[in-house]
């Protein structure tokens, strides 16, 4: 596993390069889900990129997945300005602070069937401008 340090995290363009480290690219499922919480518990206290993150939920959904085959199956994702029933989905907006999603979004639908694990939410601008 790379280690991780504030430096290293701050000359990355986007919270999403914390995910799409090397080892994620060869593995899926149980496997990619651990690793990609582990590496959000070690660094987002330092980078803050979560709004609502899940990691019992995302551990829950891949569990129950196994077996099953999907294009993107157990494929850690995490979403910014969809809703996702049950998370935090503010817009990044002030307005809509602490807003927790009635039904997932279309593409957040899409993407579960795909197989796809939602790990959580992230901070946005307000309304992704």
């Amino acid at each position: 596993m790379v280690p991780l340090d504030f430096a290293t995290v701050r000359s990355w363009r986007s919270s999403s390069s914390l995910l799409m480290c090397e080892p994620l690219k060869q593995v899926r499922g149980l496997e990619a889900v651990a690793s990609c919480i582990r590496r959000i518990q070690h660094a987002d206290s330092e980078i803050r990129a979560f709004v609502d993150f899940q990691p019992d939920q995302a551990m829950a959904a891949v569990k129950a997945r196994v077996g099953q085959a999907g294009a993107l199956e157990g494929m850690p994702v995490v979403k910014a300005i969809f809703d996702v029933e049950g998370i935090v989905s503010y817009w990044g907006t002030p307005i809509h602070a602490g807003r927790i999603a009635r039904s997932h979004a279309a593409v957040v639908k899409m993407l579960k069937q795909a197989g796809a694990i939602v790990i959580g939410t992230t901070v946005s601008t307000e309304y992704a401008n």
